[in-house]
């Protein structure tokens, strides 16, 4: 996606929530995973089901801003139901969908955007993966300096992989055909 200029990556994820089935469990200690990972965590739940829809909480997760989604506002008799903190949409109806989107927007925006006070990643993550990226690049300059170029390839290839998990993928094989675009290798 692209949101208010920022490239955007959506992960969709099965439900959060306790499990005996084995397959669910892994499922959902996968979502756990990605949820951890994530900058923007959408919570989404069923409007119509009310308060009986049980969900595991997720708010231990200080590096992620949770928003409550609330999806079927399309069956919803009770209109007065509707005053949650959060988004109300209905996918079949489309109700709301442009509201949260925007909303959305604005919340990916506050992530993106640099203030007076704070220039550069403020996320833990981000900046260790920055700092492997460096570790890595630093690495692979002093190999390629010996000639090494197989040794340096492959902490280049780690650096890209370290970046890639903060701006979304990247395609190692197009970072390699740029590096080696003149070189002639062999077996």
């Amino acid at each position: 996606l692209n949101l208010e200029g920022v490239p955007v990556t959506l992960y969709d994820t099965a439900g959060i929530r306790d499990t005996s089935d084995k397959i669910e469990k892994e499922g959902v200690l996968r979502s756990k995973s990605t949820a951890e990972e994530a900058d923007i965590i959408l919570n989404i739940r069923d409007a119509s089901a009310g308060l009986k829809e049980k969900t595991i909480d997720l708010s231990n997760n200080k590096f992620s801003r949770i928003i409550n989604v609330y999806n079927k506002a399309d069956l919803i008799e009770e209109k007065n139901y509707i005053n949650k903190e959060g988004f109300t949409i209905s996918c079949k109806t489309k109700q709301g969908v442009d509201v949260f989107i925007e909303g959305l927007g604005i919340e990916v925006k506050k992530l993106t955007s640099l203030s007076d006070i704070t220039v550069g990643p403020n996320r833990i993550r981000h900046i260790n993966h920055l700092n492997e990226t460096k570790e890595s690049l630093e690495l692979a300059l002093k190999e390629a300096k010996i000639g090494k170029i197989d040794i340096s390839a492959d902490f280049t290839r780690a650096a890209s992989a370290s970046l890639g998990r903060i701006v979304g993928s990247v395609d190692i094989e197009d970072v390699l055909d740029e590096i080696f675009l003149g070189f002639c290798i062999g077996k």
